[in-house]
């Protein structure tokens, strides 16, 4: 690729992310959390029960980043950290009542994210190569594991109709 292309690439995608990051924030705000804590929330969510290393990798923030969120969310009272009695060094982290509940908050503000709004007037093919096009990207930069897990999560939000 010249850098031609990978200025556009880099600037359109930027630029899409600019929007997106501003509803996310705006949409943590109104929860009293940071865009960091909802998304490592929204991942819990749906885990249900996960270490600390595996949050790390699924949500793409460093090992330390994660430890100092959860730190937060704790003393927000909505997440537990628990040891095992078979291996203490590991630490599992599920969500609180309250952290659910947040959760659940989480998934019912698609009103306040305006990218919602353009996939509502898209054409269903560009939509589709464009999913797939990102599938592709990531598997080669995060791997299976990563897809693999946001389709999974993709399906289980669509089937509760969300």
């Amino acid at each position: 690729m010249n850098i031609g292309k990978m200025h556009v690439l880099m600037n359109m995608w930027r630029g899409l992310y600019k929007v997106l990051e501003g509803d996310l924030k705006e949409s943590a705000e109104k929860l009293g959390l940071t865009v960091a804590e909802q998304h490592l929330v929204w991942i819990i969510f749906h885990e249900k029960e996960l270490t600390v290393t595996a949050l790390s990798e699924l949500s793409l923030l460093n090992i330390s980043t994660v430890t100092q969120v959860l730190k937060r969310l704790q003393t927000k009272e909505m997440i537990s950290l628990n040891k095992y009695p078979q291996d203490r060094r590991v630490s599992y982290v599920n969500l609180t009542e309250h952290g659910s509940d947040i959760a659940k908050q989480i998934l019912t503000q698609r009103d306040d994210y305006r990218v919602l709004g353009y996939f509502d007037h898209a054409e269903e093919d560009l939509l589709t190569k464009m999913n797939d096009l990102q599938c592709e990207m990531n598997r080669f930069y995060h791997g299976d594991r990563f897809v693999n897990w946001v389709e999974k999560t993709r399906k289980s939000i669509d089937s509760v109709g969300m």
